[in-house]
């Protein structure tokens, strides 16, 4: 795989999915930098549910500043050790290139200096879930 063909990996693990099981996967994680909003977008005209990371851009940062400390709530991860704990704001954001608004995960507390930002289409998942599946 090349640094200019690793984009459509994505999509092609998907349609090799297809193939061999005879229906799209129903969710994926999806690591960057394997992917563009593009892609994304093309899992979910597909069914597939994604969730991944988003990178932290200084104007993302700068909305990420703007969560109210009510809007984030905590959770009990079903892990030991510490980090166990962290607490989340579920947002809805648009993206430049993806076609419609989109949930965001803001994370708090998991021992990184900056928050950690999860994007995804799913919204029947809680983001417990959701943050337990990515991890």
């Amino acid at each position: 795989m090349t640094k200019a063909t690793q984009h459509a990996e994505v999509i092609a693990f998907a349609e090799h999915w297809k193939a061999a099981a005879g229906s799209w996967p129903a969710q994926t994680g999806v690591r960057q930098p394997a992917h563009t909003q593009r892609h994304l977008a093309a899992f979910d005209e597909r069914g597939i549910r994604f969730v991944t990371l988003r990178t932290r851009s200084p104007a993302v940062l700068a909305q990420i500043a703007a969560i109210p400390a009510s809007a984030y709530r905590q959770v009990t991860l079903g892990r030991t050790g510490p980090h166990r704990t962290p607490k989340i704001a579920d947002t809805t954001v648009r993206l430049s290139a993806y076609p419609h608004p989109i949930r965001q995960l803001v994370i708090t507390g998991l021992g990184h200096d900056e928050p950690t930002v999860l994007i995804t289409n799913d919204t029947a998942s809680s983001p417990k879930q959701l943050l337990e599946h990515y991890g």
